[in-house]
């Protein structure tokens, strides 16, 4: 063991020399007119071969201190086998055979392949750039937006209005554009501007204030399905009025064609009428 140790040293010093004669080679080659050339482009090169060889090196001693350790095999107890019976002769020279191949141990200039597996480059996990957390929250449930909790849930007979309806906002008297009403299922009313549909910034409304929410009803009038909107008051501070009367919170109130609507103390005055009785 110790000249086969000392054979191996040899043979690592010679194949270092060998990578400086071959390092030595490349940057002689490197140089254009005498000057030598950045090879911090090879740097990297040269520092992964470096680490993948003493990994190698590594796996190499670790595999021989295996071997020289004392293997102790527990060999089950047979009975004496008869000379005359040669079937059971040939079964056990055959068992002995095979069992000799097993455990003979491999040699540790010979390659196990795990040099190869080293040099690989190890697949890094790609991101991820689908929905999580919070965010996926909102497509699942619809309790939050953004990431936000909201103060309420939709009802279930929540739908998209058919007709166009619009909200005409006034400020002293002057009128300002007006807001489309009929492209969503619920319109949230506050100054938190992550989750608010229509942001109110006075600073008398809460970050969620108010929702308008359009839902399927049996209309008592005709007997047939169709889309209303609804008003609610989400627990605000400082209140919504409907028609200059102040509306209870957490209650549904039916919005009708001309309504008007003030968030807490605003100046602002919202109408709502619908694109065909404009």
């Amino acid at each position: 063991m110790e000249i086969k140790r000392k054979e191996r040293e040899f043979k690592s010093r010679e194949k270092e020399r060998e990578r400086e004669r071959e390092r030595e080679r490349e940057r002689e080659s490197n140089k254009v007119g005498g000057i030598e050339m950045d090879s911090s482009i090879y740097y990297e090169r040269d520092r992964a071969r470096e680490q993948s060889r003493r990994e190698r090196e590594q796996s190499r001693r670790e595999r021989e201190r295996e071997l020289e350790k004392p293997q102790t095999t527990n060999t089950p107890s047979t009975p004496f086998p008869n000379p005359l019976n040669s079937n059971n002769h040939n079964h056990n020279h055959n068992h002995n055979h095979n069992t000799t191949n097993h455990l003979s141990p491999q040699s540790p200039f010979e390659d196990s392949g795990e040099d190869e597996s080293n040099e690989k480059e190890i697949e890094k996990e790609k991101p991820n750039f689908n929905t999580s957390g919070k965010l996926l929250l909102d497509e699942q449930t619809g309790h939050s937006i953004n990431g936000v909790s909201i103060k309420f849930i939709e009802p279930t007979d929540a739908k998209r209005p058919t007709r166009r309806w619009r909200l005409y906002p006034f400020k002293d008297d002057k009128l300002l554009n007006f807001i489309p009403l009929h492209r969503r299922t619920f319109y949230l009313f506050g100054r938190d501007r992550y989750v608010a549909t229509i942001p109110t910034d006075h600073p008398s409304c809460s970050s969620q204030h108010a929702v308008i929410q359009f839902r399927s009803v049996n209309d008592s009038l005709t007997g047939q399905i169709t889309v209303k909107p609804y008003l609610m008051d989400l627990k605000s501070t400082n209140g919504t009025q409907l028609n200059k009367e102040k509306i209870e919170p957490s209650r549904y109130y039916e919005l009708k064609l001309e309504d008007k609507i003030i968030f807490g103390f605003s100046s602002r005055e919202y109408i709502l009428l619908a694109e065909d009785m404009v």
